[in-house]
């Protein structure tokens, strides 16, 4: 195994929650030579990190903590650290306070815990109405079956998810790291070894990404990959979204989570859509799929827009509990979200025992959201060799818990999977909701509600799937002419140039070269052969350079420079400047199709 330095070669595998956070801790450290391998664009469209929201919680170690203990809270105090401080991850945090309960016997004795150990300010809930009284009048009108629990006002709350994952995206990139997310050239289709070592990685267009080192953090598909030992599964849990009105949106602004640990949580509707998310407390589901090699069970993730029947009942049970007057509403999203279980839930970040160039880290639980900061962290000094021992386990967040060789992941695996009924195999119903979905997102887009990018590709994605079965030819689809439809609205009401200076913020998009490339997708004859008029114009603004013309012209305006044009290394400095950013930018966005939205034929 090389030498680690800066200029080390580091291939990660994954370009998630895990992926994105490691890759950009790594940068900041000064590594220049990261390449992320990811098969679809990101935020990847099947990505449990790519929502509206999660919970996030704060926290500090205490003198009195289990080693165990210790290096959890100490994760939690620098992941909040990074929520309330770090210009990436700082804007997309909410700390709206939290609210915890417990409807059955069996929960509420973590709840009593809870309470005795909690240092913030907490008001302990014991009657319905004391739970309707921590949010305003007309939204919690429900009875609270049992329902015993606490309001914590301050150090919790939740974040906006996919705006954290495509800050740390963003931010990666401008640091150097270097992202392949295009159908077959980021797709990993298997490890490459050489002297019992692993040294890099294959992807499906047949490329061998050879590196110093590899990290792999693919999430789910991990155990696809490498041979866990039983030590992870790849567990599914289940969300849905409701339409909210725009007087429902300003009332439920700025809510605490909600969240009951028998039946389910919420929060505010998000900012971008007005959509309720609510999701089901389970503990999971699994695709079991037998190996035809080794005759064993394996669960094998797979997407689906969709969730389990039983999943839809008890979501609406616990929206009957506490918000009963929307209980029935008709959802506009749903879909399974993949992580990786371990045994004990706890996360497996170590250097491999056998291949000393790999660094796995995975078995994020359903926990690894809202510690995504400390993670990075985590891994980079795993990455780095930091020598663990009881010093270690404090400050370096290296410690024998998350390491392969925990001699209690086995036997635990070993009753976790045969002995724990509530664990269900996944099966999915016909989506009862299917034709409301439809009529959701053709209002919202027929409304105009959708401004961004990655929402309009969701449910272009949606759309589509809905379509090309049943019709030969999608011009005839009146489905794909309302996609048209917002599309061009996106980028008329300037929504896109928007998108792209928030991207560009050091050195803001021209919205000249914007509108030249308009004009020109507009006069070229071709353009009928997509409904995409924004994937039109950031194709048009490649295919033409215009970037490289509209940065000079930029850099030679004498308003630039105060009425007077400066010496040309300044200029070319400045015209630098802006193609590389431009570039970035526009590269960033048409990554968002994994293959080009045109007509067949």
């Amino acid at each position: 195994m090389s030498q680690l330095t800066r200029t080390s070669t580091i291939l990660i595998i994954g370009g998630g929650t895990w992926g994105c956070s490691t890759a950009l801790e790594l940068a900041r450290r000064g590594y220049r030579n990261i390449t992320v391998l990811d098969s679809h664009p990101i935020p990847s469209a099947i990505a449990a990190g790519n929502d509206v929201n999660k919970i996030v919680e704060e926290g500090s170690p205490s003198s009195t903590d289990s080693d165990e203990e210790y290096v959890w809270n100490r994760m939690h105090q620098l992941a909040t650290k990074a929520w309330r401080t770090d210009s990436v991850y700082q804007p997309f945090y909410h700390p709206t306070g939290f609210i915890m309960a417990a409807s059955q016997d069996s929960a509420r004795h973590e709840i009593d815990s809870y309470i005795k150990s909690c240092k913030d300010k907490i008001r302990v809930l014991s009657t319905p109405a004391e739970f309707r009284s921590t949010m305003p009048g007309g939204i919690l009108t429900g009875s609270f079956p049992g329902w015993k629990g606490f309001f914590r006002e301050t150090g919790a709350g939740w974040v906006f998810a996919r705006g954290a994952l495509e800050s740390t995206y963003h931010e990666a990139i401008k640091l150097g790291v270097r992202f392949e997310t295009v159908d077959s050239k980021g797709k990993v289709v298997r490890l490459l070894y050489d002297s019992g070592d692993v040294v890099g990685a294959q992807t499906a267009d047949g490329v061998e990404h050879r590196a110093d080192r590899t990290i792999l953090c693919a999430g789910a598909n991990s155990d696809q990959l490498l041979d866990f030992e039983r030590q992870l599964r790849p567990t599914a849990w289940t969300l849905a979204h409701i339409q909210m009105t725009d007087e429902e949106r300003k009332l439920w602004k700025d809510l605490p989570v909600l969240f009951n640990m028998n039946s389910g949580f919420f929060m505010e509707p998000d900012a971008q859509n007005g959509e309720l998310k609510f999701v089901d407390e389970h503990p999971g589901y699994c695709n079991f799929v037998t190996d035809p090699e080794t005759g064993e069970e394996k669960s094998i993730p797979f997407a689906k827009h969709q969730i389990p029947v039983q999943s839809e009942a008890k979501a609406r049970e616990f929206l009957r509990q506490t918000v009963p007057h929307i209980a029935d509403r008709p959802f506009s999203f749903a879909r399974i979200c993949w992580d990786a279980d371990t045994p004990d839930r706890q996360f497996l970040i170590d250097r491999h025992p056998k291949h000393k160039s790999l660094v796995v880290a995975v078995g994020g639980s359903g926990n690894g959201f809202m510690l995504m900061p400390a993670v990075g962290i985590a891994v980079a000094d795993v990455l780095e060799g930091f020598q663990r021992g009881p010093m270690d386990k404090r400050d370096r967040l290296s410690q024998t818990t998350f390491a392969f060789e925990h001699e209690n992941r086995t036997i635990v695996h070993t009753s976790y999977i045969y002995l724990q009924g509530e664990r269900q195999t996944l099966i999915l119903k016909q989506p009862q909701h299917m034709e409301s979905n439809i009529e959701s997102i053709v209002d919202a887009l027929s409304s105009r509600r959708i401004n961004t990018l990655t929402e309009l590709r969701r449910m272009e994605r949606i759309l589509l799937a809905a379509v090309q079965p049943q019709v030969t030819d999608l011009r005839e689809s009146s489905l794909v002419g309302v996609l048209a439809s917002a599309w061009l609205n996106y980028v008329q009401n300037n929504n896109l140039l928007n998108e792209l200076r928030n991207l560009t913020r050091n050195y803001p998009f021209s919205s000249e070269l914007l509108d030249e490339a308009k004009t020109l997708v507009t006069a070229d004859p071709e353009h009928s052969h997509s409904w995409n008029f924004a994937w039109l114009v950031l194709n048009k603004i490649e295919e033409k350079n215009l970037i490289d013309k509209h940065a000079r012209v930029l850099a030679t305006c004498p308003d630039m420079w105060g009425g007077s044009l400066p010496q040309e290394e300044m200029i070319s400095m400045l015209e630098g400047k802006c193609r590389e950013d431009w570039k970035m930018a526009v590269g960033i966005m048409l990554r968002h199709w994994e293959t080009q939205p045109v007509y067949p034929g």
